[in-house]
């Protein structure tokens, strides 16, 4: 069976011993013959395996908000990464702003090659729903005068890639609950590192690109805002929003918890780096780091 390709198609109404058959072969340990195969799934999982995951709280430092110099010491934030049965997840907050307060997800397609190496490349596409915070004036003084911005819900989908250590990842969602109101899209890309038995580095790069709604809720000035408030009127416009540089670090103390650290470094980009906000009692230059534990299961 060297270099034959296969197609599978999972649905949740195929039997599980079917299901077991080809999950066999798309595995080269386990099936040493297949060594060059392509896998194709689509609808809800058939395997036994339920929940896994893990979740836990980190602290940190983070800006008040974005566009922010000042930062707000000993943030808590959610630690998550919970699935079910591999096509269902939801993921907690991190040092990326992009990625909100919390994300869930259905994997619809998932497409799959492992090579004659060994090495497994995954394509996953599906829809995405985000949580994402709002801004107070009791967040920073600098904020008086601009009124609050409500918390935000965006629906959208998500694409995933991986191919050995690399994953990309890209999502797009748009608000629909009247918080900014508009669409972001954000991209990443990743290297996973065992840097020994008990420590994974992942360190990343990735960028935003925000709908003219979203910049200007965070980084607009209105006429009547600039009279409240002071500073300049400035209506900001769609485009790239900020790059940025993360480093992710995961110790295992245990079999079950494990100490999770990261750090990120943003720039913000046109309109969110040139509103009056930013330039006058602001910084494009964004930092935020979290440390906390997490249990596995």
């Amino acid at each position: 069976m060297k270099n034959q390709f296969a197609i599978f198609i999972a649905t949740g109404l195929m039997a599980s011993g079917a299901s077991g058959g080809a999950g066999a072969q798309g595995n080269p340990a386990r099936c040493p013959e297949c060594r060059n195969e392509l896998t194709l799934g689509t609808g809800l999982s058939v395997r036994p395996s339920e929940y896994h995951g893990a979740i836990g709280l980190a602290a940190g430092v983070l800006p008040d908000y974005e566009g922010s110099e000042a930062a707000q010491a000993l943030a808590v934030l959610p630690l998550a990464d919970i699935r079910y049965r591999h096509y269902v997840f939801l993921k907690g907050a991190g040092v990326d702003v992009n990625d909100g307060l919390a994300s869930a997800g259905l994997t619809l397609l998932q497409i799959g090659h492992f090579g004659a190496d060994g090495e497994e490349a995954r394509l996953l596409f599906g829809p995405l729903v985000r949580f994402r915070s709002g801004r107070e004036t009791s967040d920073n003084k600098t904020l008086r005068g601009l009124g609050d911005r409500g918390g935000s819900t965006e629906v959208g989908g998500f694409m995933k890639a991986g191919v050995g250590p690399w994953a990309l990842d890209v999502t797009v969602g748009q608000d629909v609950s009247h918080g900014h109101g508009g669409v972001l899209a954000a991209f990443g890309l990743a290297y996973v590192a065992r840097a020994t038995p008990k420590l994974t580095l992942t360190p990343g790069v990735s960028a935003s690109w925000a709908g003219a709604d979203y910049t200007q809720s965070f980084f607009g000035v209105t006429a009547a805002q600039a009279a409240q408030s002071g500073y300049g009127l400035f209506m900001a416009e769609a485009g790239f929003k900020d790059v940025g540089l993360s480093l992710k670090a995961s110790y295992a103390v245990s079999a079950r918890v494990s100490w999770e650290g990261q750090a990120g470094y943003r720039r913000l980009l046109g309109d969110a780096a040139d509103s009056s906000l930013v330039r006058r009692q602001g910084s494009a230059n964004q930092i935020r780091v979290l440390t906390g534990l997490a249990f596995h299961f």
